[in-house]
């Protein structure tokens, strides 16, 4: 089965930060990826805009769940956001678990939240993705 028709179980997901009209920056809860490959990716949903509000997001990681550090050449992924609608981050991932921190640059309050995701340490070669982490 292709990965597009089976995604549920072709990828490790969580939920680092629930959608909520959020008015100043907080940390996610971090996303177990043990079963996870080292390339990740993080979705973004930004809501309704509220006060011309622009968020930097971050990614850290922590091999044990309480100690995090911010990932290595996360230039990147710190783009800001500003307006609603999708963004994906994809990285290559340093720990187990990995967070999102969003940061209020300025503005008032959107509706924001943050998934993460990576494909299974296991998935089969037919849903062809590449695992190098080069990629």
């Amino acid at each position: 089965m292709q990965l597009l028709t089976d995604l549920k179980n072709g990828v490790v997901i969580g939920q680092s930060l629930a959608p909520v009209a959020a008015t100043a920056t907080g940390n996610g809860t971090g996303v177990d990826l043990l079963n996870g490959d080292v390339r990740t990716h993080c979705i973004i949903d930004n809501g309704a805009v509220t006060g011309a509000a622009i968020w930097t997001v971050q990614m850290e990681y922590s091999d044990d769940n309480s100690a995090w550090t911010a990932e290595p050449g996360a230039d990147a992924l710190s783009g800001q956001i500003s307006a609603a609608g999708i963004t994906i981050l994809s990285y290559t991932r340093h720990g187990r678990y990995a967070r999102a921190v969003r940061t209020l640059v300025s503005g008032t309050s959107s509706i924001i939240g943050m998934s993460i995701l990576a494909m299974k340490k296991d998935a089969p070669a037919s849903y062809g993705y590449d695992r190098s982490p080069s990629t």
